[in-house]
């Protein structure tokens, strides 16, 4: 299906895709592309889907994702203080079909009645005072209107000057026949009492939704001295809270203050704690332990990652008496026991994961192909392998069918696939192969903790291979558009490299540079030869680290000569590597300007 967006400049043709997919995925993503944004101006960014709601549904991932990141965005842009909120709830449902409605509230200052009318209209730029008090933002409103009704939906606001404004938006959606809903039924949560703190009431009013849903029973309290007294009391009253999530940023007494309190006190000291840290907020590992911490969650907080938290701090404290005092935490010893196993073949992105495992905790090894991991198992018993699915030699669906081929008394790791670029059936794939779960690249450190943190609680419960039912995917990060390498994945880098030595993004962005000249090379003496194969294994590897380092516009191109390759068929690839050779030189510019930042 198609249509057309009228306006001044030519027409554009706008497809629709009719796809399964998972909601919870495309909320995370949208949070995730806008979480630094959020956390720049300290608004508290949240989302929630209401238990009820079908999540495993049909229709263009793509569009919701579109509609939903402008309108987030949006509110990000006109609030200065306060929160931003996105709530799924289901208006309607049968056996077939649902209707959902996606509500975008903030506490900005609110519409003015006035405004509100001619608001999802496209206006010119001459409409100076509209113009003015909404930044140029009526185009994409008017684009997201036109999507949202061309899907069957309708789209609105809610506002009072003062107030804040709720931007909504409702779609008739299908029912996925093929992918089979998570189940909220986890018997080893039930009846377990959490009581969680927050001083914000959006953040517990989610956390609370979610932690119900689970059976669990929760307490809410918004201040580490109301904690405090309600841990006690509940203590007291002989039916103690064995979890406490507690918020990072609180006034009058933070979470860390409020868990030195806590293990300090012999009556409640056994209480198990998580952490919520808002997005770009660092910690060092010794603080986090020190202060009695068995797990962290990143804000906005995504159902997998708190559902790992909640079974890895309970799965460890049925080993040891939850009220024994100061018994040690969790998290942080257990991170570094677990022994990791990097399978990539590209230098720039073992480097970079390399460097994230270590900022988050993990004892890790690295080798460059599916040999050296078979070689390396014999040697050491991996818990967690990181298996890159495209290397030379060995590739990692067939390396993971070797493991999972040897005898029961072999170990069996959990193996996380990492894919260059999400494919569709690539879960398929990697299920088949004997792979536990799957992220795509370039790897986002709050996802790829999730996927770590379901890698760990599957250890700790020895049941693995659920990690394909219940793991968030990291499907595309968003593209860049103002800048030739992206800023969310440069930001991540710098943060990166400010828990590690000051020379590591410098020596990443020479790496990636000396890499490149020499996959070009390679690049144009196979296209010169004929090579196809050999032009598609040295695409292929090369948009890897193009991807690592954010330079999108490389890694496509590489994903076209990639397929030449694949095709066999290398007319129109010299046009391409000329196209890939001029972005290289913009990337050489920007990280030129990078290192003068430095």
């Amino acid at each position: 299906m198609t249509f057309s967006i009228s306006q001044k400049q030519e027409p554009r043709k706008v497809t629709f895709e009719h796809s399964d997919f998972d909601l919870r995925g495309v909320l995370q993503e949208t949070l995730e592309s806008l979480a630094e944004r959020a956390g720049a101006k300290e608004i508290e960014l949240a989302g929630f889907i209401e238990p009820v709601v079908p999540t495993q549904v049909q229709g263009d991932a793509g569009r919701i994702s579109q509609v939903l990141a402008k309108l987030v965005s949006n509110a990000i842009k006109f609030t200065e203080s306060g929160e931003v909120a996105v709530h799924i709830s289901c208006e309607a449902d049968n056996e077939t079909e649902c209707e959902l409605r996606f509500s975008i509230s903030d506490t900005g200052k609110g519409v003015a009645p006035e405004v509100q009318e001619s608001l999802f209209q496209a206006f010119s730029q001459g409409d100076m005072s509209t113009t003015r008090k909404f930044g140029g933002t009526g185009l994409g409103l008017a684009i997201s209107k036109q999507l949202v009704e061309k899907m069957g939906g309708r789209i609105g606001l809610e506002s009072a000057l003062g107030k804040g404004s709720t931007f909504w938006f409702t779609l008739p959606l299908q029912k996925s026949q093929t992918i089979q809903p998570d189940s909220d039924d986890h018997p080893h949560l039930a009846d377990v009492r959490v009581l969680v703190v927050d001083d914000n009431g959006t953040s517990r009013r989610f956390l609370h939704e979610q932690i119900i849903a689970w059976k669990m029973r929760n307490g809410e309290v918004t201040s580490g001295g109301e904690a405090l007294d309600c841990l006690r009391r509940a203590a007291r009253e002989g039916d103690s809270y064995p979890l406490a999530i507690i918020d990072l940023e609180m006034p009058g007494m933070d979470g860390l203050a409020l868990a030195r309190k806590i293990k300090a006190d012999p009556e409640i000291a056994g209480t198990r704690l998580i952490l919520l840290v808002g997005y770009g907020k660092r910690m060092s590992s010794e603080e986090f332990c020190a202060a009695g911490f068995t797990e962290w969650c990143f804000k906005p907080v995504h159902q997998s990652a708190l559902l790992s938290c909640l079974e890895i701090a309970m799965l460890g404290a049925s080993t040891s008496s939850q009220q024994s005092c100061g018994s040690p935490p969790l998290g942080g010893p257990l991170r570094a026991k677990v022994r990791v196993l990097v399978a990539e073949d590209n230098g720039v992105n073992q480097q970079v994961t390399l460097g994230q495992l270590k900022r988050l905790g993990y004892a890790a090894d690295a080798v460059s192909n599916g040999l050296a991991v078979l070689q390396a198992l014999d040697d050491t018993d991996f818990d967690i392998i990181l298996m890159d699915c495209q290397m030379p030699e060995m590739d990692g669906y067939e390396t993971t069918r070797r493991i999972r081929a040897r005898g029961d008394n072999f170990r069996r790791p959990y193996i996380i696939a990492l894919t260059a670029h999400a494919v569709e059936g690539a879960d398929e794939e990697c299920r088949s192969a004997g792979m536990d779960d799957y992220i795509s690249k370039p790897i986002l450190v709050e996802t790829f903790a999730a996927a770590l943190a379901r890698a760990t609680a599957a250890g700790v419960k020895a049941a693995l291979g659920d990690g394909m039912k219940n793991g968030a995917r990291t499907d595309k990060a968003p593209p860049a558009k103002e800048s030739v390498l992206c800023e969310q994945t440069l930001q991540s880098l710098r943060d990166l490299g400010s828990d590690m030595e000051s020379s590591f993004l410098a020596q990443l962005l020479e790496t990636f540079e000396q890499d490149a000249t020499e996959h070009l090379g390679h690049l144009r003496s196979a296209i010169a030869r004929g090579e196809a194969t050999r032009l598609r294994q040295e695409a292929h590897a090369l948009k890897g680290s193009s991807l690592t380092i954010g330079a999108r516009g490389m890694a496509e191109v590489c994903k076209q000569l990639e397929n030449f390759g694949s095709g066999q068929n290398l007319a129109g690839a010299r046009q391409e590597l000329a196209r890939l050779e001029s972005e290289f030189a913009r990337v050489r510019n920007q990280i030129e300007q990078e290192r003068l930042s430095l």
